[in-house]
């Protein structure tokens, strides 16, 4: 039986995060970060099977996705920006310490996060992302890893938005 979804709008750090959210205020907090190109519709198998065994969950469209603020240029787009709108959307959510889960890109927001503010992660999950300690080895040693991810850069590009 899926479980009751609600979404809503938090403004933070100058911007609004549309959020969806599940199951009991009271549950232990559990924030899903998807990834590149995704939106919090990534999660939608995970949050009902979350919220069905207790807990609060929490998945944002992250700055410059679906439902969320999208602000022109690449300098709204930090890691330390993002990894901010998340901290700072816990913190409007009255959320204290949480489970965070990242999925590619919402990966490496997480792993920044969990390393910057480690007191407010309880648990954390990485899913097809690689630890900041080895990004760049992995880099040096896989060349072919950079053109795998170019498809990124092309989405940067003002004709491709």
């Amino acid at each position: 039986m899926p479980h009751e979804q609600t979404e809503r709008i938090v403004e933070i750090n100058g911007i609004e995060l549309h959020v969806m959210e599940a199951g009991r205020s009271d549950g232990e907090p559990i924030l899903l970060l998807h990834g590149f190109p995704e939106f919090w519709w990534a999660w939608r198998n995970q949050i009902s099977a979350l919220a069905e065994v207790g807990f609060r969950v929490i998945a944002p469209d992250l700055r410059g996705y679906r439902q969320s603020s999208a602000l022109p240029g690449w300098k709204n787009y930090t890691v330390e920006k993002l990894v901010s709108d998340v901290v700072e959307l816990a913190a409007a959510l009255r959320v204290g310490r949480f489970n965070l889960v990242g999925l590619d890109w919402g990966g490496i927001i997480a792993w920044t996060l969990a390393a910057r503010h480690p007191v407010l992660v309880h648990r954390l999950v990485v899913l097809n992302a690689p630890h900041l300690d080895i990004v760049q080895t992995v880099l040096k040693e896989r060349p072919t890893q950079i053109l795998k991810s170019s498809y990124i850069g092309f989405f940067s590009a003002p004709i491709a938005a």
